[in-house]
């Protein structure tokens, strides 16, 4: 289980750090094949981290408990983050429809979700 959780962390840093890395100022610092290339980088990583999300498996309650209220956080800090997106496009009169994509598919995710669990308990 510690492998697992070490080779979360090392992918979702390995994520982060090319996140950051599209936020510079892509003329300055890189050419458009790295560009190319970290886009090929950061589907394979993210392909790598849905896959150990994926394959969780919690071996007692307290486990599972840590894993839901991760879930629980990610999903307030994911939804607060776009809010705040949105408000401040908002205000400058320019909201980008991908923060509503992406807030209007986390809720739906969500709602279709706990129907599915309730359903099926």
């Amino acid at each position: 289980m510690k492998l697992r959780f070490a080779m979360e962390v090392i992918v979702s840093s390995l994520l982060i750090l090319i996140l950051i890395l599209f936020l510079t100022p892509t003329q300055l610092t890189m050419p458009k094949s790295l560009e190319m290339l970290l886009l090929v980088v950061l589907i394979v990583g993210f392909l790598l981290f849905a896959g150990l999300i994926w394959k969780e498996k919690a071996i007692d309650e307290r486990e599972d408990f840590h894993r839901l209220a991760a879930g629980w956080l990610s999903f307030l800090a994911g939804s607060a983050v776009l809010v705040i997106g949105i408000v401040v496009q908002g205000l400058q009169h320019e909201i980008d429809p991908w923060l509503i994509y992406v807030l209007s598919v986390m809720i739906l995710t969500k709602i279709f979700s706990r129907i599915f669990h309730e359903i099926r308990h």
